[in-house]
């Protein structure tokens, strides 16, 4: 039950420069589900940070209370606020996986 789920996710760089996700899946029952967040919005922020990668989502996305900020498909952008158990996964699907698109950390600390 508490099998861990991939997450994915798709870039898509705007004529801004700023990285875009779409989410092509809401899990039922997750508090994502709960706040009716819908698949083909696209996720901006969460708690007014960037996502650059699947380091800033697993981050950003771990704690107790976050705001994601999304944007519809008729382009209104919408906060939702969710409170959830700490490192409870937020049960949004993406289209890539995160760590293919893995950016450079920007300080000087190496990942393996």
């Amino acid at each position: 039950k508490n099998a861990k789920k991939y997450i994915f996710m798709e870039y898509f760089i705007m004529s801004k420069g700023v990285l875009l996700n779409e989410i092509i899946d809401v899990l039922k029952k997750s508090p994502s589900s709960k706040k009716r967040i819908k698949k083909g919005w696209i996720l901006q922020k969460i708690n007014s940070h960037d996502i650059n990668d699947i380091l800033d989502y697993n981050f950003y996305a771990s704690e107790e209370s976050v705001t994601l900020q999304l944007k519809k498909p008729n382009g209104k952008t919408v906060s939702k606020k969710i409170k959830k158990q700490e490192n409870e996964d937020l049960g949004l699907v993406f289209n890539t996986y995160l760590m293919d698109k893995q950016k450079t950390c920007k300080n000087k600390y190496e990942h393996h």
